[in-house]
């Protein structure tokens, strides 16, 4: 961890290697000792005055060929430190206060990302004396661990993260944490030696009790899992008591009109959430584990912390929607019973049979990507009801506005590599209404379209090599891409584009994509011969409707989206 003070680079080595340091005055670098090793040796001094003997930990990890390797070494009385690395080896430089008072401690290199990667080596090519650092002072949070009761804890462990630094407690890494001793019989701790102008999480460890005491941040709450975070000031100390929990139980049943059996516990999460006071806002404290035992899908929750929770569930499944459950109370080493629901995509309608319900559902899913409101579930089903047959139902859908704008916005990004101008977007809709093209012709196009090649190449030939990557999967051959560029040449990119649109090998990709969207399933042989040679005798958008009014899917409807009777 980096001290606070204002940060100076010195140049250690004849090359450009720098140290990073607090208040750090390093020396010109000495004549290179022999070919070995070389010497380093600096001061170092606590505040204003020089460190004694054993007064502080003065750790350098060295890096070569072979690895990390950290090693200690310490003060003498007039505070100096020495050490020796071999050559062609690199090293970083930790210093930590081992004494009394609060100093903080000092990092020769700035540690980035998650894993404290080191960004700043020092590579000697000489010896370096006079390497004199200075550990500014520090502050400390300290205070008394008790359980629930308000009996003190021993043998708890305080550990402070800084959050504004990455976290390893990895011995062959730099330390990012600062370590405290233990508490004793009467639950007092320190955690000393912190760098002031940053915060830090506290963490309490207490894994060796035998009432199972887990690690637990000073501040948490269901709303704050890691706690709060805090402060400290040079030279004074902050106190903040901990009480740490045995932790309470959540547990209860998930439920649905559908059938358990169908679904997989890994296709449903449930979290437990906390109404922040402040923001009003529900904030996810932890996922429970969900698990089945037969018919019988249940969840659970252990070590909570003992407040208000609420019980969100959700399922990748897409006939089912988000919902929450009621705040709950969970006390401390007490099981609480929250049975859940999962929410079904489709709502009752009077009126409208469960069947015919989750057909329409599924109809607004598959085309439009949306849930449908009661009057449009009302509104389809009147025209079921008066005898209008499904295929002409999943028609409707295929040729709306709603439907061919999708297929237009998606087919801008994904071929044309950007987002839908209003005059293109209005001007395809147009075409489509007068019957010029149909919705699948809307790929068609934009595979011949000038854009598109410009945008993967430029020439004829890289068009060829596109066209086979995007609409056969597989990459030409030579003779393929020679072949199809003088066909474009004599031919044009638009009679290409349609023959291999209308190629068995495409068309059969795109039945297969039509059967797990809408059926869930890869097809047998015979229905992708079937459907394949329907395909190319009707077009997309006719074997989109017939699949989607099939009887297969019709009942399918009603097992992903069910409505309770």
């Amino acid at each position: 961890m980096r001290s606070p003070v204002t940060a100076r680079r010195w140049p250690l080595v004849v090359t450009t290697a720098a140290l990073v340091a607090g208040s750090v005055v390093v020396a010109v670098p000495s004549t290179a000792s022999a070919a070995t090793g070389y010497h380093i040796s600096g001061h170092v001094t606590l505040g204003t005055k020089l460190a004694g003997a054993g007064a502080v930990d003065v750790t350098y990890i060295t890096a070569s060929s072979s690895g990390l390797f950290p090693s200690e070494t310490t003060t003498d009385s007039t505070g100096a430190f020495s050490f020796d690395v071999p050559t062609n080896t690199r090293f970083i430089l930790q210093v930590a206060n081992t004494g009394p008072g609060n100093f903080a401690p000092y990092t020769s290199s700035p540690l980035g990302g998650p894993s404290c990667s080191v960004e700043d080596w020092i590579d000697p090519t000489a010896d370096i004396s006079g390497l004199d650092i200075t550990l500014p002072v520090g502050g400390e949070i300290s205070g008394t661990v008790t359980d629930a009761a308000g009996k003190p804890l021993a043998d708890v462990d305080p550990i402070a993260q800084d959050i504004n630094s990455c976290s390893t407690i990895d011995s062959a890494y730099p330390k990012s944490q600062v370590f405290a001793p233990a508490t004793g019989a009467d639950g007092k701790y320190r955690v000393r030696n912190l760098p002031v102008a940053t915060s830090f999480q506290v963490q309490f460890y207490a894994g060796g009790e035998t009432n199972s005491f887990v690690r637990q941040y000073l501040g948490e709450a269901p709303w704050a899992p890691y706690g709060g975070t805090y402060a400290v000031t040079a030279g004074k100390t902050l106190t903040k008591n901990m009480t740490l929990f045995a932790g309470g139980t959540l547990t209860g049943s998930i439920t649905c009109t559908c059938d358990r059996a169908a679904f997989e516990p890994s296709e449903v999460q449930v979290d437990l959430e906390g109404l922040d006071p402040v923001s009003r806002q529900w904030v996810r404290y932890t996922e429970a584990v969900v698990t089945r035992d037969g018919d019988a899908t249940s969840y659970s929750a252990n070590y909570l912390t003992p407040g208000s929770y609420r019980v969100t569930t959700s399922s990748t499944l897409d006939g089912f929607t988000t919902s929450s459950s009621a705040p709950v109370t969970v006390v401390d080493a007490v099981s609480t019973v929250q049975n859940v629901r999962l929410a079904s995509a489709a709502t009752s309608n009077p009126g409208v049979s469960p069947a015919v319900n989750s057909f329409i559902t599924a109809l607004y899913r598959d085309f439009l990507g949306r849930t449908p409101s009661a009057p449009e579930v009302k509104g389809w089903a009147a025209n079921l009801a008066a005898g209008a047959p499904r295929t002409s139902i999943a028609v409707g859908f295929a040729d709306s506005d709603e439907y061919r704008l999708i297929r237009i916005d998606a087919a801008y990004h994904s071929i044309l590599w950007r987002g839908p101008d209003a005059a293109g977007r209005a001007y395809w809709l147009d075409q489509m209404h007068r019957g010029v093209i149909r919705t699948e012709d809307i790929e068609k196009q934009f595979y011949a379209s000038q854009e598109y090649v410009d945008n993967r190449g430029g020439t004829q030939q890289s068009w060829v090599g596109a066209i086979y990557l995007d609409l056969l999967k597989r990459n030409p051959s030579v003779s393929d891409i020679s072949f199809w560029s003088r066909a474009a040449d004599q031919q044009g990119r638009v009679a290409i584009t349609v023959s291999f649109w209308q190629s068995q090998e495409t068309a059969e990709r795109r039945v297969s994509a039509m059967y797990a969207s809408y059926l869930g399933r890869t097809p047998d042989q015979g229905g992708l011969a079937a459907w394949t040679g329907y395909d190319l005798a009707n077009g997309d958008s006719v074997t989109r409707s017939s699949l989607t009014s099939s009887d297969e899917y019709f009942t399918l409807a009603a097992k992903r989206f069910p409505v309770a009777p």
